[in-house]
Protein backbone atom coordinates (compact mmCIF):
# COMPACT_ATOMS: atom_id res chain seq x y z
CA UNK A 1 0.00 0.00 0.00
CA UNK A 2 1.37 3.53 -0.51
CA UNK A 3 2.62 5.28 2.64
CA UNK A 4 0.68 8.52 4.04
CA UNK A 5 1.52 11.52 2.13
CA UNK A 6 -0.57 14.17 3.74
CA UNK A 7 2.23 16.27 4.59
CA UNK A 8 2.83 16.92 0.61
CA UNK A 9 1.84 19.99 -1.03
CA UNK A 10 -0.87 19.75 -3.50
CA UNK A 11 -0.26 22.22 -6.80
CA UNK A 12 -2.83 22.11 -9.12
CA UNK A 13 -1.02 22.36 -12.96
CA UNK A 14 -3.13 22.12 -16.50
CA UNK A 15 -0.93 21.48 -19.49
CA UNK A 16 -3.00 24.92 -21.01
CA UNK A 17 -1.95 27.21 -18.98
CA UNK A 18 1.76 28.58 -18.87
CA UNK A 19 1.33 29.56 -14.94
CA UNK A 20 0.90 26.77 -13.36
CA UNK A 21 4.83 26.11 -14.30
CA UNK A 22 5.60 29.01 -12.02
CA UNK A 23 3.49 27.41 -9.43
CA UNK A 24 4.70 23.88 -9.48
CA UNK A 25 8.42 25.89 -9.19
CA UNK A 26 7.44 28.24 -6.25
CA UNK A 27 5.86 25.20 -4.15
CA UNK A 28 9.08 22.77 -4.85
CA UNK A 29 11.58 26.36 -3.35
CA UNK A 30 9.30 26.57 -0.22
CA UNK A 31 9.60 23.04 0.41
CA UNK A 32 12.94 22.79 0.18
CA UNK A 33 13.30 25.38 2.54
CA UNK A 34 10.95 23.80 4.97
CA UNK A 35 13.00 20.51 4.42
CA UNK A 36 15.97 21.97 5.30
CA UNK A 37 15.50 24.36 8.28
CA UNK A 38 16.45 23.71 11.57
CA UNK A 39 14.71 24.50 15.18
CA UNK A 40 16.26 25.26 17.92
CA UNK A 41 16.06 22.54 20.97
CA UNK A 42 14.55 25.72 23.15
CA UNK A 43 11.80 25.92 20.87
CA UNK A 44 11.51 22.64 20.18
CA UNK A 45 10.95 21.90 23.65
CA UNK A 46 8.20 24.66 24.13
CA UNK A 47 6.22 22.83 21.59
CA UNK A 48 6.56 19.34 22.82
CA UNK A 49 5.77 20.63 25.88
CA UNK A 50 2.44 22.04 25.24
CA UNK A 51 1.25 18.85 23.23
CA UNK A 52 2.45 16.74 26.42
CA UNK A 53 0.20 19.41 28.17
CA UNK A 54 -3.15 18.70 25.81
CA UNK A 55 -2.33 14.75 25.33
CA UNK A 56 -0.57 13.00 28.19
CA UNK A 57 2.21 10.06 26.63
CA UNK A 58 0.80 6.62 26.60
CA UNK A 59 1.07 3.93 29.66
CA UNK A 60 1.00 0.72 30.14
CA UNK A 61 -0.24 -0.92 33.72
CA UNK A 62 2.07 1.19 36.04
CA UNK A 63 4.54 2.21 33.30
CA UNK A 64 3.69 5.72 32.18
CA UNK A 65 5.22 7.46 29.32
CA UNK A 66 7.74 10.48 30.01
CA UNK A 67 9.22 12.54 27.32
CA UNK A 68 12.47 14.39 29.10
CA UNK A 69 13.32 16.42 26.08
CA UNK A 70 13.39 16.88 22.32
CA UNK A 71 15.97 17.42 19.71
CA UNK A 72 16.35 18.37 15.85
CA UNK A 73 18.42 15.35 15.02
CA UNK A 74 19.40 16.22 11.10
CA UNK A 75 17.22 18.22 8.96
CA UNK A 76 17.04 16.94 5.51
CA UNK A 77 14.43 15.31 6.14
CA UNK A 78 13.71 16.75 9.82
CA UNK A 79 14.69 14.25 12.15
CA UNK A 80 13.45 14.54 15.77
CA UNK A 81 14.75 12.52 18.45
CA UNK A 82 13.06 12.24 21.80
CA UNK A 83 14.39 11.09 24.95
CA UNK A 84 11.88 9.21 26.78
CA UNK A 85 11.97 6.67 29.78
CA UNK A 86 10.21 3.69 28.08
CA UNK A 87 10.12 3.91 24.66
CA UNK A 88 8.48 1.03 23.56
CA UNK A 89 4.95 2.56 25.29
CA UNK A 90 5.63 5.40 22.36
CA UNK A 91 3.43 4.17 19.74
CA UNK A 92 2.32 4.74 15.89
CA UNK A 93 -0.76 7.07 17.43
CA UNK A 94 1.63 9.07 19.62
CA UNK A 95 4.26 9.26 16.98
CA UNK A 96 1.83 10.93 14.58
CA UNK A 97 0.26 13.06 17.29
CA UNK A 98 3.61 14.88 17.80
CA UNK A 99 4.37 15.06 14.17
CA UNK A 100 0.74 16.95 13.96
CA UNK A 101 2.22 19.52 16.36
CA UNK A 102 5.36 19.90 15.50
CA UNK A 103 3.86 20.75 11.85
CA UNK A 104 1.14 22.81 13.17
CA UNK A 105 3.58 24.51 15.50
CA UNK A 106 6.57 24.74 13.25
CA UNK A 107 5.81 24.67 10.16
CA UNK A 108 7.45 21.98 7.79
CA UNK A 109 4.83 22.10 4.79
CA UNK A 110 5.58 19.75 2.41
CA UNK A 111 8.61 17.92 3.85
CA UNK A 112 8.58 14.24 5.44
CA UNK A 113 8.87 14.49 9.05
CA UNK A 114 11.13 11.27 11.06
CA UNK A 115 10.58 10.71 14.73
CA UNK A 116 12.52 9.00 16.69
CA UNK A 117 12.28 7.40 20.23
CA UNK A 118 15.34 6.73 22.65
CA UNK A 119 15.65 5.43 26.06
CA UNK A 120 18.21 7.63 28.08
CA UNK A 121 20.47 4.96 28.05
CA UNK A 122 20.56 4.60 24.38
Amino acid sequence: SMRNISWARVVFTSALENSSRKKVVRAVESCLVEYARRLPTSLLNTIVQEAVAWNSPPCSGTRAGKIYYCTQASAQPPSFVFFVNHPELFDDQYTKYMENQLRKNAGYEGTPIRIYWRGKAD
